[in-house]
């Protein structure tokens, strides 16, 4: 439709970069759009640990930004020794494919633990899980009962989420041991009761709710 209509096409990356796709170019790559898709962001707070971003595009549009982006013009740049992280990070995401499947099988893990327990995982396809608890009342509540047993997860209220559709956002990385991903669930099977987790709009929205919300019970 957009092609159909000349629009640009912006894809954001932020989460998909280093994680999907070959050599962890992303989901543009992987999908074979890469020359469809005009520009694609790439925020470097994710899979390279650092700050900043890039924008990916044609070499006449990168040169169009350096001279007319105000965005780009006025902010502070990255500094040298910054860089060169960025490439030694670069080099571990494209030789380190081991890295990519331990992510993928620890999401695959804690994803199908968590659906076990009831919570709503039905979209969480990615190496980021959401726990949408609903109200902010209600995610405060889940982000206490987890911190309580030792589990860090961030919370995302409206603006950031639709309103009544606060969240708990749990981000996968490789290194996670079975052990600790084995202590996520159980504490996440320790609080259902607690933070009402069988009342939750999205666990009435799940796949399967009605036999999960009274197992749950």
């Amino acid at each position: 439709m957009a092609e159909r209509h000349g629009c640009v096409i912006v894809v954001d990356e932020t989460h998909s970069f280093g994680a999907q796709g070959p050599r962890g170019a992303g989901l543009t790559v992987a999908l074979g759009l890469a020359d469809r898709v005009h520009f694609r962001t790439v925020g470097l707070s994710k899979a390279v640990a650092s700050r900043g971003g890039v924008v990916i595009g044609s070499a006449r549009n990168m040169e169009l930004f350096r001279y007319e982006a105000y965005p780009m013009i006025f902010s502070t740049s990255v500094l040298g020794h910054e860089v060169a992280g960025f490439e030694a990070a670069l080099d571990i995401i494209e030789t380190e494919e081991w890295r990519r499947t331990r992510l993928h099988q620890n999401h695959a893990i804690l994803r199908a633990g968590l659906d076990d327990l009831g919570y709503n995982v039905d979209d969480c396809d990615t190496q980021i899980l959401s726990l949408e608890a609903g109200l902010e009342t209600d995610v405060r509540r889940l982000r206490d009962a987890l911190e309580e047993n030792d589990v860090f997860g961030s919370v995302f209220c409206a603006p950031a989420t639709p309103k009544k559709r606060a969240l708990v956002r749990f981000t996968v990385n490789a290194s996670l041991t079975a052990e600790q991903i084995d202590h996520v669930l159980s504490a996440c099977a320790r609080i259902r009761t607690e933070v009402g987790m069988a009342g939750w709009a999205s666990t009435r929205r799940r796949k399967g709710y009605r036999s999960v919300a009274v197992a749950a019970e």
